[in-house]
């Protein structure tokens, strides 16, 4: 508490009314041990006082909260080698705010309210060139264990994820806490998911037998180009879990391919690296035929794949159907099909010849891949 308190000999705590109230003097060379986050204890002097009554009482020597210490790490993550100003302004000014602020909810008070309280303070008196400190900032979930509790060595229920690494590898951990579900909100454990991650690390490595330069078929080429849109766009939106069910999709896609294009399976590794960073270096080196390991050819400096917005495109839609403009039906056509290739087959549904029989047709409208009206 950051309140001058005194601690009374009947239990009573009240405010210090010695005030100002100074600080013991401490030469630098001095090793201070104390207990944890409260150096003051040692100063036994320091601590030793009188209460308003004057009989002998002791100062609250834990003086700040424990969170507080960390509220301006971020600013000097900045320019941490800095000796002069806990960052250079130029610097601050690049980086500040910060673009996305995760922790749990436990830092929601704690930690965010401190921090915004010093960063104001730090900018009203002119340090840092922002008024807030954090663009966004979202709330991680919990991780419960295996029987649906939070872990807690009292229930037995905790994991070590040492073990899993031992026992499955550090990528099928990391791809299945990102597969377990959406970052804010909380899950069990569940080992059968690790199994499945596990699996499917097995799969891929296996796949690279299929590589190969021949032309990657249509179905490959849409399939590639839909899991690069679709996990950029979920990446973008901290959807992790989704992105891993897409590429469990393609890996299934690319199960069914006798072979397996070289630029496409490329790609591929560039989208599973985020998550199986391990696996993916090891295969990307392996398919460029990089035959020792630098850093400038790490597939983690590679550029992220791009899409094909018209490989996308879907040949088919479902059309709707009016009868004297009330909807009757509706039918799958080609996107190619003329007016009269539409009539043909909306005429032929039973539905429709149901409801127009031994009946005039005025006219057959047909508004180009929108909607089709049969005006009696």
């Amino acid at each position: 508490d950051p309140i001058p308190l005194i601690h009374r000999k009947d239990g009573k705590v009240e405010a210090d009314y010695n005030l100002p109230v100074e600080l013991p003097e401490i030469d630098k060379n001095t090793v201070i041990k104390g207990e944890a986050f409260t150096p003051l204890s040692e100063f036994k002097d320091w601590v030793k006082t009188a209460d308003s009554d004057g009989n002998p009482a002791e100062r609250e020597s834990d003086t700040m909260p424990t969170w507080a210490g960390s509220n301006w790490y971020y600013l000097r993550y900045i320019d941490p080698k800095n000796d002069q100003v806990f960052a250079d302004d130029k610097k601050m000014k690049y980086w500040l705010p910060v673009d996305h602020y995760f922790g749990g909810n436990e830092h929601t008070t704690v930690h965010l309210l401190y921090s915004r309280f010093w960063h104001r303070f730090l900018f009203d008196n002119g340090y840092v060139p922002t008024k807030e400190p954090y663009e966004r900032r979202t709330n991680g979930g919990i991780l419960l264990g295996p029987d649906g509790f939070k872990m807690s060595k009292s229930r037995g229920n905790v994991l070590n994820p040492q073990d899993v690494i031992d026992n499955y590898g550090a990528d099928v951990l990391r791809t299945y806490i990102a597969f377990i579900g959406p970052y804010e909100d909380t899950y069990p454990w569940n080992p059968t998911g690790v199994k499945a991650c596990w699996r499917l690390m097995n799969t891929i490595y296996n796949l690279k037998d299929s590589i190969n330069e021949e032309e990657p078929s249509p179905e490959l080429k849409k399939g590639y180009n839909t899991l690069v849109k679709k996990v950029t766009d979920m990446c973008e939106n901290l959807k992790m879990n989704t992105s891993v069910s897409e590429i469990m999709i393609f890996v299934n896609l690319l199960k069914k391919e006798k072979y397996i294009n070289i630029d496409i399976w490329k790609g591929f590794l560039c989208v599973l690296a985020p998550f199986a960073p391990f696996i993916s270096e090891e295969l990307w080196f392996e398919v460029n035929n990089y035959k020792q390991w630098k850093p400038e050819n790490s597939i983690h400096l590679a550029d992220w794949p791009k899409y094909d917005e018209k490989l996308l495109e879907e040949e088919t839609l479902e059309l709707p159907i009016q009868i004297n403009g009330k909807l009757r039906a509706s039918v799958m056509i080609n996107k190619s099909d003329t007016k009269d290739q539409v009539k043909d087959v909306v005429m032929n549904l039973d539905k429709i010849k149901d409801l127009t029989n031994g009946k005039e047709i005025k006219d057959f409208i047909y508004i180009n891949g929108k909607i089709v009206n049969i005006v009696l």
